[in-house]
């Protein structure tokens, strides 16, 4: 058991983190009060450190490269949760450079939306009648007039993905779906 020097509360030492030099081997604060103290530092000197950060970067770019690359494809999960927090709060920004980088690659936009098609077209089964054609013309028609009654945008979504991770849906009439537009890139490829 060691007591901490900031907050004064007796411990067990794996609560501590270790230091060579120190007598016992063990940081005088706890790992609580080390972490609430580097967030409390971080926010006051959050130009330094970046500064900082930049300088090790033009050092050492491609060391640098390597271990983000690294650390994205250990951390999946974590990366897309701090990805979509910033998209959120940078909305604007984020889609005028959707928007930029589109104009500067039509030709990789036209191959991702080629290539959908060809996923629709093969999703599409050959045993629909005219019957299902037509509710498919109906719900595409109920998301223009639901479009132009509200003025909001919306989208005909597939309930089970085209082309999802672990199921693949069908374009038939019971698996389309009239929902806003923001709804639908919250969904995402998800079913």
């Amino acid at each position: 058991m060691k007591e901490c020097r900031v907050c004064g509360d007796v411990k067990p030492v794996t609560e501590f983190s270790k230091r060579a030099r120190s007598k016992d081997g063990l940081q005088a604060d706890c790992k609580a009060c080390c972490t609430a103290y580097l967030k409390e530092y971080s926010k006051r000197n959050r130009d330094k450190i970046n500064e900082r950060n930049r300088k090790r970067y033009a050092k050492n770019a491609e060391k640098e490269r390597q271990r983000s690359a690294q650390w994205r494809k250990d951390n999946p999960e974590r990366r897309k949760e701090i990805t979509a927090k910033y998209r959120n709060a940078n909305r604007e920004k984020c889609n005028k450079a959707v928007q930029k980088w589109s104009k500067a690659n039509r030709d990789k936009c036209n191959a991702r939306d080629a290539k959908r098609r060809a996923v629709k077209l093969n999703a599409t089964p050959p045993w629909l009648t005219q019957k299902h054609w037509k509710e498919i013309k109906k719900i595409y028609g109920l998301r223009s007039v639901c479009s132009l009654a509200t003025q909001v945008d919306y989208h005909v979504d597939h309930i089970v993905p085209l082309a999802g991770t672990n199921v693949c849906g069908l374009h038939v009439p019971w698996n389309l779906q009239v929902i806003t537009a923001k709804e639908n890139k919250i969904k995402g490829n998800k079913y």
